[in-house]
């Protein structure tokens, strides 16, 4: 087993230092989507450029998953961006088919704004806005300030929905 190069050395080292400079300024949910990759891939919440005792094929491993991590669509801001709106496409693409008319910008701010670990909270957002949306017709604009002022009406679950029924049902009525 032959030691670990120069190079390889040199490699790791300035890769490492890209890869947790990406990882520092990524916006939070990026972040904890880059911690969780390389959680995954090393066992650490950052990569670490120790070289020690590597043999070259540890070394050529280590540097095979660092230009993974380097090269991932998901590490970049565009990238990302662009995974999240085809995320929330087709999440939208899923609740029109259970009835709702969200715009995918209007998706995207209440999961900004919602916990959305809690389903019953996702839900009740989205019957919010929807019902706000539809009461307010054509003056809607689907602002976050609109979304906002939707999401924090304090009525319970079950309320929200019967809400956003009854304004599915009126909506061609008026």
């Amino acid at each position: 087993m032959a030691g670990i190069t120069k190079e390889q050395k040199q490699q790791i080292r300035l890769m490492t230092r890209r890869a947790n400079r990406r990882i520092e300024r990524a916006t939070e949910g990026q972040r904890s989507a880059l911690e969780y990759y390389v959680n995954k891939a090393t066992g650490a919440d950052k990569f670490s450029a120790a070289t020690k005792g590597l043999t070259a094929e540890q070394a050529a491993a280590k540097i095979k998953i660092l230009d993974r991590f380097l090269h991932s669509d998901s590490s970049y801001r565009t990238g990302w961006d662009r995974i999240k709106a085809e995320n929330v496409k087709k999440a939208n693409e899923t609740l029109k088919t259970q009835g709702y008319d969200l715009t995918d910008e209007e998706l995207a701010e209440v999961l900004e704004q919602v916990d959305t670990s809690s389903k019953k909270d996702f839900y009740k957002a989205i019957n919010l806005v929807e019902a706000k949306k539809i009461e307010s017709g054509e003056s809607w604009e689907g602002s976050p300030d609109e979304i906002t002022s939707a999401i924090t009406e304090k009525i319970t679950y079950q309320r929200a929905l019967e809400k956003a029924l009854e304004a599915r049902a009126n909506r061609g009525k008026n």
